[in-house]
């Protein structure tokens, strides 16, 4: 590690410029100081002459410091205090003085909690004083939530990140090293004109996890950095202005600096150069959810070259400058550069971006490291052997030849690796080197999308370009997954992204052929998480393995997903993307369990969108997964198709951007087991069901018959959700982060849960788990609410064990209630109709914590589940009605929950039922489902007496004896008939 120079100034002349500062500065300057030098000399006043000093004399303060270490000073600091860090005593030379703290402490620098705000300063900058950590610990270490520190002019090295627990992967309680240089537990530090070298949080991947390794900025904590201008009272040995320069850091993840989730990070002009991550993000890894913004500066060079760290490649398709959504300014973008040494887009001479053997750049990385925002490469036709990294750039790569298979970027492999360049793979010059590792073909993990330069918008686009053999690389399945990664696949590792992977990006991929690629583990085409959402048009997906597209993702038509890329004319298009005409594939009742599966899986790889896979009338024991396409799955009605769960899994799983073109009709959805969702999960889908049933499906924790989350929006028409059941929330329905679903004409009837929302469950987020804050919702630390509609449906008969029979609303959410009737449920604890939650019920006085596990400041009393009662589809029957719900209707303020435009009474609570005999099963209309339950019950109605098992049994009224003369039968069922189709309660 080298040292920074050491200016060639005299102690005395230095302070004879702090004595003038100080007599020419305002006296409003002067606060508390403390002075520290490791080589101090103690006051003696029978010294000659006295080593004595005035309050006032800058030089003896400096010579005579009070301090020998930062630490002590800290430890006798006030808020609002400066510690002043001196290199020079006794009117000598300068030298470099090297601070390091007692070696059993945690950080070289920890500050108390009662200290809100201090500033440590270096007298003549960073190239006279260091900070070293040894290799041991931190330099710095805060973690009061109310902390504001100050670093000026400090040079901070050698220090070694200190384990805390992090809930993230590969586990919940893995102890991972952060912050070589700062740790930010909490609060806010403010870096001005430092130098941050040789810090680091990984010795040996993979034997120490570790995170930022010049600094880690924890949960709901910040960062700033800038340079610093020198003021009057400044004896620095240049002018300035100084960068904040930020070099020579290692981590796994964030080799300068990493942002954990809801953290934020400002950098003003930075220099983050030259730092390396084994993995991911080698200057700034920025987590979901937290906010990073660049202001002009440079990031280049920050990456792993072939053996430089302890032996480890180079892992050139992730490790360099960013990983994760950082924001950069449109004015002052700043430089991303692979290189610092080569062109890059800092180079205002390169005005040409062509690639190809007589250009100017014979690979497209190249010309990437080399182009600036909203530039254009145009790559000549051929095979380019290359796995490529945007780096947050916003350019259009196309190809010039726009032809299905004319531009190809291949992804090197062991069959087809020519390291010497003479056209022969299988010579002996042309071993595949044991430490290349495989890759995506085209990775976008830097917040890729839409950037505007002079007034223009440009966006991240592949055109015209064939994307083949990419491997990916792994990713833990629950980063990939989110919270609904099944427990035992927590913590384990899935290669992701074989042609395409995007964290935090939002591309276009146009005329593009995706083939041949095969990850092994999710989206062999194209992989999106972290928020991703590309948006792709008329591009080919063929023979990806394991299917084409994982995550959310926006079709805007003209794509076409093959399981075979065969092409009998040659014309680059396969023989099944070719065909016109939507077809519609049987399934038939008749095959066993293993051998329906595969024939539906077989149905789904060769469809296309706008294709329909039929299920006629019979039982059907499969689960489906659309796998993001814009198909149908129709049955032959409600009580003829039935797909029945496994008792182990989800019976439909929409995890892969799903729209409203994927749609189920006509059938009912039984039997399904899972944590969330035994019936359905949405994630990030917003698919269509239209006459759907949905009836004994269960949930051990959440969604017993739909599972919603990451702004599922479905559509959901006449459908009704019977009999389901969820242990903790949603027995019907849950919906969280952001999803926003509309119900019309459905019915919940009969579902219950242990803890909240019998029928339906409304929340934000699970309650100990964080909130992202990149979604525009105006509130605190990006409160995500969930908003769902419902019109002309209704809740009968369901029951929680504790709160909010029929609907469960809190945390910002904002269900609105069109027409709505909610009768008969029951909650053990509170509200049969509907439970509003207020925020401030899990704070304590403060609003500290009311998540209960996790500190989130500063959530308003007011932030609760407000439900509005509105005429949603203007028919002027908004009004809704509340009857038999025990022990009360609703739970809140009720005063508030309408819409101020509706001319209705928004609400009833009636003291008298509204159903009607024919009702049988309780749901506010008379339908099919009521003949079906007098035919289930025909005969006697009769009840054994429990106190004499063995007597004859007595007659009873029960719901199917609609006339009430104790006997279920044609009478009964002739009354349902003369009232079929009519709403609770019957007029006349």
């Amino acid at each position: 590690m080298s040292i920074p120079r050491l200016r060639e100034s005299s102690c005395a002349a230095i302070g004879l410029g702090l004595l003038l500062a100080m007599y020419t500065a305002p006296a409003y300057v002067m606060a508390a100081t403390l002075y520290v030098n490791d080589e101090f000399v103690e006051d003696d006043p029978n010294a000659d002459p006295p080593t004595t000093a005035e309050p006032d004399d800058l030089i003896g303060s400096c010579m005579n410091a009070q301090y020998a270490t930062i630490q002590e000073a800290i430890d006798d600091a006030a808020s609002g205090d400066t510690i002043m860090v001196c290199d020079c005593v006794d009117g000598g030379e300068l030298d470099l003085e090297t601070y390091t703290g007692e070696l059993d402490t945690d950080a070289v620098m920890t500050i108390p909690a009662e200290i809100t705000s201090l500033t440590i300063k270096s007298v003549f900058g960073p190239d006279n004083v260091v900070l070293s950590g040894g290799l041991e610990r931190p330099l710095l270490k805060l973690e009061g939530a109310d902390q504001a520190i100050t670093l000026v002019g400090l040079t901070m090295q050698d220090g070694f990140g200190k384990y805390i627990e992090l809930d993230q992967p590969p586990d919940n309680s893995l102890d991972w090293s952060v912050g070589g240089g700062i740790q930010i537990l909490a609060g806010e530090v403010d870096v001005q004109g430092c130098v941050i070298q040789g810090n680091q949080t990984t010795t040996l991947y993979p034997e120490n996890y570790g995170c930022g390794g010049a600094i880690y900025v924890h949960r709901e904590a910040s960062l700033i950095v800038q340079d610093y201008q020198l003021t009057l009272m400044d004896l620095w040995d240049d002018d300035g202005p100084f960068p904040t320069v930020i070099t020579g850091n290692t981590a796994l993840q964030g080799g300068a600096i990493y942002a954990a989730p809801v953290a934020t990070v400002e950098l003003i002009i930075p220099e983050i150069n030259g730092n390396v991550a084994v993995y991911l993000g080698g200057g700034i890894f920025a987590s979901e959810g937290s906010a990073v913004s660049l202001i002009g500066g440079t990031l280049c060079g920050n990456y792993a070259a072939e053996d430089d760290v302890n032996g480890i490649p180079e892992l050139p398709f992730l490790s360099k400058n960013i990983y994760g959504r950082v924001d950069r300014n449109q004015l002052f973008p700043g430089c991303v550069a692979v290189d610092c040494g080569v062109a890059t887009e800092c180079d205002e001479s390169i005005d040409t971006l062509n690639v190809g053997p007589a250009d100017p750049f014979t690979t497209i990385q190249a010309a990437i490291n080399a182009a600036g925002p909203g530039d254009t490469i145009s790559v000549a036709a051929g095979t380019y052997l290359e796995t490529i990294n945007l780096e947050g750039k916003s350019l259009l790569i196309e190809a010039r030849d726009p032809s299905p298979g004319a531009t190809v970027i291949e992804a090197p492999n062991a069959d087809n690796w020519d390291s010497d360049g003479d056209g022969d793979v299988d010579d002996d010059d042309d071993p595949w080197p044991f430490w290349k590792l495989d890759a995506p073909v085209v990775t976008m993990t830097s917040g890729e999308g839409e950037m505007m330069v002079d007034g223009m918008t440009y966006t991240t686009t592949l055109r015209g370009l064939t994307l083949k053999g990419g491997i990916g690389t792994p990713f833990f399945r629950d980063a990939l997954y989110g919270e609904d990664v099944p427990g035992p696949y927590q913590g384990t590792l899935e290669d992701a992204g074989g042609g395409l992977l995007c964290g935090a990006a939002f591309p276009r991929v146009e005329d593009c052929v995706i083939q041949d690629n095969a990850p092994g583990g999710l989206g062999g085409g194209i992989a999106a998480f972290m928020g991703s959402i590309p948006t792709i048009s008329n591009t080919i997906f063929c023979n990806n393995s394991p299917r084409n597209v994982f995550g959310p993702r926006v079709d805007e038509g003209g794509n076409c997903e093959s399981p075979s890329c065969d092409d009998d004319d040659g014309d680059g298009i396969p023989n099944t993307c070719e065909a016109d005409v939507p077809t519609t594939t049987p399934m038939d009742p008749n095959l066993d369990a293993s051998a329906l599966q595969a024939a539906l899986d077989e149905a789904i790889d060769n469809l296309r969108q706008g294709d329909t896979i039929e299920f006629p009338a019979g039982s059907y024991p499969v689960s489906i997964n659309p796998r993001g396409k814009g198909i149908t799955f129709r049955g032959a009605g409600a009580t003829e198709t039935i797909v029945t769960g496994s008792g182990s899994g989800s019976v439909i799983n929409c995890r892969n951007g799903e729209l409203a073109n994927t749609a189920f009709e006509d059938m009912t959805i039984t039997a399904g087991s899972a944590s969330r969702g035994g019936g359905a999960i949405l994630q990030a889908a917003s698919p269509t069901f239209t006459n759907v049933t949905f009836t004994d499906n269960m949930a051990t924790d959440r969604g017993g018959a739909i599972h919603m989350s990451e702004g599922a929006s479905p559509s959901i028409t006449n459908c009704r959700f019977e009999d389901n059941t969820a242990n903790w929330g949603g027995g019907g329905v849950f919906m969280q982060e952001r999803s926003a679903p509309h119900f019309t004409e459905c019915a919940f009837t009969d579902n219950q849960t242990g803890q909240i929302g019998g029928a339906v469950a409304v929340v934000t987020r699970h309650h100990n788990s964080y909130v992202p804050i990149a979604w525009p919702y105006p509130y605190p630390n990006g409160v995500a609410g969930s908003r769902p509609t419902f019109i002309d449906c209704s809740f009968s008969n369901n029951v929680s064990a504790r709160y909010g029979a029929a609907m469960w609303s809190g945390y910002a959410c904002e269900p609105w209630i069109d027409n709505c009737t909610f009768q008969n449920n029951v909650a053990e604890w509170s509200a049969g109709g509907i439970y509003v939650q207020s925020m401030s019920e899990f704070a304590d006085s403060q609003d500290t914590n009311p998540f209960g596990n996790l500190p989130y400041a500063g959530y308003p009393d007011s932030l609760i589940g407000y439900p509005v009662f509105a005429d949603v589809d203007e028919s002027e029957e908004g009004s809704s009605s509340f009857a038999c719900n025990e022990p009360s209707a609703v739970w809140g303020d009720a005063s508030a929950f309408w819409d101020p435009y509706l001319a209705l009474e928004p609400f009833s609570d009636d003291t008298a039922c509204l159903y009607c005999n024919p009702d049988v099963n309780r749901d506010m209309r008379v339908d099919y489902h009521d003949l079906i339950k007098v035919i289930d019950e025909w005969g006697n109605c009769e009840s054994v007496d429990p106190d004499d098992p063995d007597s004859p049994p007595l007659p009873v009224l029960c719901d199917p004896d609609v006339n009430g003369d104790y006997v279920v039968e044609v009478l009964d069922l002739i009354e349902v008939l003369i009232h079929y189709g009519k709403q609770c309660p019957i007029d006349g």
